[in-house]
């Protein structure tokens, strides 16, 4: 089931180096969703029958390191602003 998609890939690449760029970046952004189809819809039938304590402490943990990610990059999407010594001064 991986192996077309994989293939895809495989010659997008091969085609990146050869060339230097991608040709049409639509393909392999393709080739990738269909590769994760099948493990997609795997976890989504078993979290269908994961009990919900579980399911909710899994969560918790997603939002404490989306949370923590978002901290530690901060300076990247809100640069600090620039303050005026003379500003500070009585």
């Amino acid at each position: 089931m991986l192996t077309l998609p994989a293939l895809v890939l495989a010659v997008c690449g091969v085609v990146r180096l050869v060339t230097g760029g991608w040709r049409v970046p639509a393909v392999p952004i393709v080739a990738l969703a269909c590769a994760l189809c099948a493990p997609v819809n795997f976890s989504i039938t078993k979290l269908h029958s994961a009990p919900t304590g579980l399911l909710a402490i899994i969560c918790s943990f997603l939002l404490l390191g989306l949370g923590a990610l978002l901290a530690l990059t901060k300076h990247h999407w809100h640069p600090p602003e620039s303050q005026d010594v003379n500003a500070l001064r009585p």
